[in-house]
């Protein structure tokens, strides 16, 4: 498996990415994992808007471990998803985000899909030069989107009667 990332600066103001990924294990499948644009410049102004297929800002799946953490696993959802978010630059600095996409679960009630939706909102810190850190929490209207329960539901052909909401928390400390 393999993957290529791109980052692509049309204006100050619009810049997209896409990640193009190859899984040998599917008849050499070559497929746009993610890809986005979005429209705003952080230097000047702290507001942005982001549409495309990404992963949905629910938690923070950080880590200096060398295999992934199993929460990323479990919670992290590739959604193809409409974003709006504040970023505040500097060393003690708040971001927050919403976002909307289309469910990729099923429900036995329609087996159609609902608008679903969620919001992160977090705090980085530097106390002085040897400690700095992030505090956050998120939101998401259907956690059943994530990969790890989407895995889950397909090997059992599950239909959903209803959402699973997920909330997190998160934290990091460097000193």
């Amino acid at each position: 498996e393999a993957e290529l990332d791109f980052y692509l600066q049309a204006t100050s103001w619009l810049s997209g990415y896409a990640a193009i990924d190859y899984d040998p294990t599917h008849n050499s499948k070559v497929f746009m994992n993610r890809g986005y644009v979005i429209l705003g410049d952080l230097d000047k102004m702290p507001i942005y808007a982001a549409a495309g297929k990404m992963f949905a800002p629910f938690g923070n799946y950080a880590s200096n471990m060398i295999t992934e953490p199993m929460t990323r696993d479990i919670g992290r959802a590739l959604v193809t998803a409409f974003e709006v978010g504040f970023v505040q630059a500097g060393d003690n600095a708040f971001h927050a985000e919403t976002y909307a996409y289309n469910s990729l679960t099923k429900f036995t009630s329609n087996h159609k899909r609902h608008t679903e939706y969620g919001f992160d909102a977090g705090y980085n810190f530097k106390i002085n030069s040897l400690v700095n850190g992030e505090i956050g929490a998120s939101y998401i209207s259907n956690m059943a989107d994530s990969q790890g329960i989407r895995t889950s539901l397909r090997m059992t052909n599950t239909l959903l009667t209803r959402n699973i909401p997920g909330l997190d928390a998160y934290g990091q400390l460097a000193i």
